[in-house]
């Protein structure tokens, strides 16, 4: 009973100042992440190359953290949902066609990774009751959709060793804990998901040319996508709520 006059309440109070509420217009990590300004890219292409060694190398290293929470009430009450979505979209690209190069080693290297922490960190929160009732729903939504291309091309001698190496180890995790309470009743959903669905290419053009004593070309994709939902508790009386991790 308490937790739907509480429900009732927040519903009055919504439509009594409707008129008054604009709806913010927030940026998305995937705007920031996935625009122009934000491609790493090194590229050298066309004219001749004579050196000692060649190397091309493009590398980003992604941290974000996206944290919400619901209401939380000591005394009596607590309601509100929680969402967070992160949506990572890097896109890394290392790539060298000369028209001609003569070298000793050539190293063309794409790769994109975690900074000091996962590259999409992704927790919600619902409301907290202290004795009576909590309530709400808990979603935290986490994805990583890169883009890491290495490309070799052209009129190639070398002496040593020649690596195109396309590299992904970004990782993400998505935490949804649902509402609790320490004396009554807890309801709510928790929803955490977490994908890693990564593009990652090494290529040699077609209609290129090597001399040389080895060529090694190679895509590796490491990430990891993590994700863990804990209902809602009731410290006495009663929880009723469900959860749902996907990864």
């Amino acid at each position: 009973a308490e937790v739907r006059a509480y429900a009732a309440a927040q519903y009055s109070f919504f439509n009594a100042n409707r008129s008054r509420i604009v709806a913010p217009a927030a940026p998305s990590a995937s705007a920031l992440l996935d625009s122009d300004g934000s491609r790493t890219a090194a590229t050298v292409s066309g004219g001749s190359l004579t050196s000692g060694s060649i190397v091309v190398s493009a590398l980003s290293r992604t941290t974000t953290s996206n944290i919400a929470s619901g209401v939380g009430a000591g005394g009596a009450a607590g309601g509100g949902a929680a969402t967070a979505y992160t949506d990572i979209g890097d896109n890394v690209s290392a790539s060298l066609t000369p028209t001609t190069a003569t070298t000793g080693a050539i190293s063309v290297m794409a790769s994109s990774t975690d900074g000091t922490g996962s590259a999409a960190r992704v927790e919600a929160t619902a409301g907290a009751g202290a004795l009576a009732a909590a309530a709400g729903a808990a979603v935290a939504k986490g994805r990583l959709s890169n883009e890491v291309t290495a490309t070799l091309g052209g009129a190639l001698t070398t002496t040593g060793a020649t690596t195109v190496n396309a590299v992904n180890s970004q990782t993400g995790r998505s935490d949804a804990f649902g509402a609790t309470v320490a004396g009554g009743l807890a309801l709510g959903v928790s929803l955490a998901k977490s994908a890693a669905e990564s593009r990652v290419v090494a290529n040699y053009l077609a209609g290129s040319n090597f001399t040389g004593t080895g060529l090694s070309i190679n895509a590796t994709s490491t990430g990891a996508a993590h994700a863990a939902a804990i209902a809602g508790v009731g410290g006495l009386l009663a929880a009723g709520s469900g959860a749902d991790a996907d990864a």
